[in-house]
């Protein structure tokens, strides 16, 4: 027998018994799939976004959130990378050498991790159309 207490500990939605609508939360898996309602140490997440975000440290810097609906357990450790590039639009132009055909690639970016999602910035050098300390798209 399995001891269902020590099983929903280890899942921060389940533990303590949470409950909605009077009714104890289960999650029901079928094992033909991979989906976990969590994140942790080792797990890799593919997002492609579209987001607000905003400008700053002489305009080499692009922050911006993204949005993670699944739980983050322990204290991972958190990196980005992009495979295409970034396209960022402030005040309806194109900024840091992209373009609505081109991307631009950061050099670095630095991201951590936070319950509902992740803090990204992005370090790019070309600073073309930018102005700092405002917001982009």
């Amino acid at each position: 027998m399995y001891d269902v207490t020590k099983i929903r500990e280890k899942f921060g939605m389940f533990a303590n018994n949470k409950q909605m609508q009077n009714h104890n939360l289960v999650y029901l898996d079928n094992a033909a799939t991979t989906f976990k309602p969590y994140v942790c140490k080792g797990d890799t997440l593919d997002f492609e976004i579209a987001t607000a975000g905003y400008i700053t440290n002489n305009s080499t810097n692009i922050c911006f959130f993204v949005p993670c609906s699944r739980y983050i357990l322990g204290n991972p450790t958190v990196s980005a990378i992009s495979v295409g590039g970034l396209m960022i639009r402030q005040a309806g132009k194109y900024t840091h050498g992209s373009s609505a055909t081109k991307y631009v690639k950061p050099s670095s970016y630095s991201v951590s991790a936070t319950q509902g999602g992740f803090n990204i910035a992005a370090t790019i050098s070309t600073t073309t159309n930018a102005v700092n300390n405002d917001a982009c798209g």
